[in-house]
Formats: structure tokens, C-alpha cells, sequence
């Protein structure tokens, strides 16, 4: 006689959840697949919703207990803290909401440092806003390692707006040599005149 057990599962962009019932890993991984309408040939894998375990092997699933919510992610994607975040910030007194796209950034930027390139001028100024235990938090990190990166945040934000001073007057020269060029050109053109 099989024994279904029923979980609860988010989907990879942590905002729909579905009930699914299974019997085996297997089975959840097969059954969540098509609730989310995802390619029974994708690579997907589960993890406990509240840390990222990942649930890979069937002892392991046998020990989860029923009505555990679980997320299906995709084989490249990584469990982040995200919902946890916003949920956190939600409250009248703390920190201000994120945007999504900041939030995606930073998480496992650590492991990732590559991230750091896309962060643009709009996401480094409100990361100059975050208090750096909330920071820590965000990064899933300690605090000496969230204001490291605050810091570098700052100094980055200033040097693209010196460079862009930089560029400001460099276009401001070409201008005014342009226009020294062009007077130069008429007052010739006048006196062949």
C-alpha cells in the first residue's frame, strides 16, 4: 500500500504554491514539474523553503515531514532568502522594501562577485541606504563583510560620478573647441572676402 504524503511547493519565482501529494522524490519532483508546467526533461532540484536545504535523495525525503513546504528550482538556480526578506521588511518599522531586481542582484553575490557589474547607479545609491545589519541579512553574510561591501559600493558610486564629471568636461572642451574651429572657419571664410 503506497503512503502519500502532501507538501506544500512554491514555484521558482517564489510566488505561486501549490499542494502536491507523493509517495516518493521522484513522484514530487514529476508531479510538481507539471503543476508548474515546467518540461518533464528539465533539470530541476527541491529545497526546504525556510533554508535552502536541498532534497536530494530519497532517506532524506522519507524524513521531511508532511505538509513541509519545499520549492522546486532549476538545476542552475540557487535557494535565496528573497520571500524571507520582503516578508521582513513588510513591517511599518523596518527598513524599506527592495526592488525585486536589487534583491536578485545581491543574493549570493558573494559567491558571484560578478554581480557586482551589473548593479547600476539606482541599485548602488540604495545600497548606500541599507543599514549594514539588514545588509548582512540580505547577503546572508556577517556584518564586517556587508559593510566591506557598503563601502565599495560608495567608493564605486563616486567614481562613476567623477568619471562621468570626467566626461562632462571632456564633451564641454570638443564643444567649445568645435565652436572655436567653426569661428575660426568663418572669420577665414570673411577675410578672404
Amino acid at each position: 500500500m503506497s503512503f502519500y504524503k502532501e507538501y506544500k511547493v512554491w514555484n521558482t519565482q517564489h510566488n505561486v504554491q501549490k499542494e502536491v501529494k507523493a509517495e516518493s522524490l521522484e513522484d514530487l519532483l514529476i508531479k510538481a514539474k507539471a503543476e508548474f508546467g515546467i518540461d518533464s526533461t528539465t533539470e530541476v532540484k527541491l529545497v526546504l523553503d525556510e533554508d535552502g536545504t536541498e532534497v536530494d535523495d530519497e532517506d532524506y525525503f522519507q524524513f521531511v515531514s508532511s505538509d513541509t513546504t519545499l520549492q522546486i528550482l532549476l538545476s542552475f538556480q540557487s535557494w535565496s532568502p528573497i520571500h524571507l526578506l520582503r516578508a521582513s521588511y513588510d513591517v511599518s518599522d523596518g527598513p524599506p522594501a527592495l526592488p525585486n531586481d536589487l534583491l536578485l542582484l545581491l543574493s549570493g553575490i558573494k559567491s558571484d562577485l560578478a554581480k557586482c557589474l551589473a548593479l547600476s547607479d539606482n541599485h548602488l545609491e540604495e545600497i548606500t541606504k541599507i543599514p549594514v545589519s539588514d545588509l548582512a541579512t540580505i547577503l546572508v553574510d556577517s556584518e564586517q563583510f556587508a559593510r566591506n561591501f557598503k563601502e565599495a559600493c560608495e567608493m564605486e558610486l563616486i567614481t562613476r560620478e567623477d568619471n562621468d564629471d570626467l566626461l562632462q568636461l571632456i564633451r564641454m572642451a570638443a564643444e567649445h573647441q568645435n565652436g572655436s574651429v567653426k569661428r575660426q572657419k568663418i572669420d577665414n571664410t570673411e577675410s578672404d572676402d
